[in-house]
């Protein structure tokens, strides 16, 4: 804001050469220097601008903005670059897991004798070398193991070519058996406990495939 100039004499303020006289509200101008026994012409004080209010608030705003945008953009590049850390931490921590807490890998085995596999993590156990002869160690309960296999199974109907006979449930022998065949070609498969030593019952339970001619009277199904 610009201080109002005093009455006197001043440079011709339009810039032409001689001096005019200001009475504190109109200029009279004289071509030439003022007339005789007027006062000392006065130099014109500089203009000073007083910056207002609204600009200081303005400055103190912008730079308060720019230190926030600063700390959050400072802070977003700290983060991006843990995270592939973090990242490679995980997956070294999953690949590390114990084998006994990942999902088993292997495919579910599957019989040679008859049309069926059986659960995942499955093993051949005792005597392996006699003919028409399979048994199984399955890594679940019986009840378990029959809901696994039983879909698979044509039950109440005939299987390759063998007649049906039936399905047997020992409750005290928590055992389950399905049958097929007449006294030349019978097939059985039974599900029951896992014992790994005689009289020691261990974890799972065992399935036993035999197909062979019936070697107890030729009688058949039964």
């Amino acid at each position: 804001m610009t201080a109002p100039l005093p009455p006197g004499w001043y440079p011709d303020p339009s810039g032409l050469p001689g001096w005019g006289y200001f009475d504190g509200r109109d200029w009279t101008v004289y071509p030439a220097d003022p007339p005789a026994g007027a006062p000392a012409p006065i130099a014109p004080r500089p203009s000073r601008r007083r910056i207002p209010v609204w600009a200081w608030t303005a400055v103190v705003v912008v730079v308060v903005i720019a230190g926030i945008v600063g700390d959050r953009l400072a802070s977003s590049g700290s983060r991006q670059t843990q995270s592939p850390s973090t990242t490679s931490s995980t997956t070294s921590s999953s690949l590390a897991a114990p084998p006994a807490t990942q999902p088993p890998s292997e495919v579910a085995p599957h019989s040679r004798l008859v049309d069926m596999a059986l659960p995942r993590g499955s093993t051949r156990t005792g005597e392996q070398s006699v003919p028409g002869t399979e048994m199984w160690h399955v890594p679940l309960r019986v009840p378990d193991t029959v809901a696994n296999l039983r879909p698979q199974l044509p039950i109440n109907a005939p299987y390759d070519g063998l007649p049906w006979c039936a399905e047997i449930l020992d409750l005290s022998g928590d055992t389950t058996r399905w049958s097929w065949g007449t006294a030349q070609d019978r097939l059985r498969i039974e599900v029951g406990p896992f014992y790994p030593q005689v009289g020691v019952r261990g974890a799972g339970s065992q399935v036993t495939i035999t197909r062979h001619p019936d070697d107890v009277g030729g009688v058949g199904c039964r």
